[in-house]
């Protein structure tokens, strides 16, 4: 089956435009199947491919999956909607959200099959709220050059504030040989972004979660709870002028560094967690910051290093 690569945002409205239009009085729930025909996305008569669906379901309505499918073409919307495949196979090559007006996404039971060449498996930007829950993401492996695979990328722009919730997610095999990777945020001008991660599994990627605040006036605040950050070819965690929260996480087995807080502005708060068997434990160059509430486990690596200062259990 032929694959599409996710275009560029500088086409998202030209795509969203040719998107058939959602009916005056448009569907609460759309089913699709893999077996689906035709356009009614009923559940008597699903449709089979979630391009047709978005265009019958109405803002914040259902997708629901009603059997194994595997549709691996891109789709850019705006609007909320929830797609629920629980309990199904349902194959897709990625999103672009370009929500700006509080909108909020469920994800939930997908797999987002990037088949080492689509550029990435959810692209975030705009005021909006999109949270992915027992979804696996691999196999975004980019183009070359300036277009490195990356798992997510979260990208909000001036004056907007994207908010990304993962729970129970496997990102795996994304990014080029020495750039991209399994979690990008990258706010530009004054853009912000909130990210909560939890019980994931980030592994065998470029680098495993990269929250890069250099390029913005705004915030980049990232907590991570409860996950494994393993085996990526880079730094397991690296912050870049962003505030991290990491609790009862393991970061092990990178051949980076396991969690590198890198120049001036960047700070790490570290709880109940290991870092061991990387190429580097902790690392914080050009007055990047690591403070420990002294209750990690810190061995095993090529270079284990040492928080920067300490924090106090209350």
């Amino acid at each position: 089956m032929r694959t599409m690569s996710l275009p560029s945002i500088g086409f998202a409205a030209a795509i969203v435009a040719l998107l058939p239009a959602v009916p005056a009085y448009a569907q609460s729930v759309a089913f699709v199947s893999g077996t689906g025909t035709g356009n009614a996305c009923t559940r008597v008569a699903p449709c089979n491919n979630f391009l047709t669906a978005m265009s019958v379901v109405g803002d914040g309505g259902v997708v629901v999956c009603v059997d194994a499918i595997n549709d691996i073409t891109g789709i850019i919307f705006s609007q909320s909607v929830t797609i629920d495949c629980t309990g199904t196979y349902a194959g897709i090559g990625g999103f672009m959200f370009t929500g700006g007006n509080g909108q909020k996404v469920v994800l939930r039971g997908l797999t987002f099959e990037g088949r080492g060449v689509n550029l990435r498996g959810l692209f975030q930007s705009g005021n909006s709220s999109v949270h992915i829950e027992n979804c696996r993401i691999t196999g975004y492996r980019g183009v070359g050059g300036s277009n490195p695979g990356n798992g997510i990328l979260l990208t909000p722009g001036s004056g907007e504030t994207s908010y990304l919730f993962l729970t129970d997610v496997a990102i795996e095999e994304n990014g080029l040989a020495a750039s991209g990777g399994g979690v990008l945020i990258q706010p530009t001008g004054s853009g912000s972004a909130r990210v909560s991660i939890e019980r994931t599994i980030i592994a065998k990627n470029t680098h495993g979660i990269v929250a890069d605040g250099t390029g913005t006036t705004g915030f980049v605040i990232v907590q991570v709870n409860d996950s494994r950050i393993a085996a990526n070819a880079g730094n397991g965690i690296w912050v870049k002028g962003a505030g991290v929260v990491i609790d009862h996480t393991t970061s092990k087995n990178n051949a980076g560094y396991g969690i590198l807080s890198d120049g001036s502005g960047s700070l790490v708060h570290l709880g109940a967690s290991t870092v061991a068997g990387n190429g580097g434990g902790l690392g914080s160059p050009g007055g990047g910051q690591i403070f420990s509430y002294q209750n990690n486990q810190l061995k095993g690596n090529g270079i284990d290093g040492a928080p920067t200062g300490v924090l106090s259990l209350q």
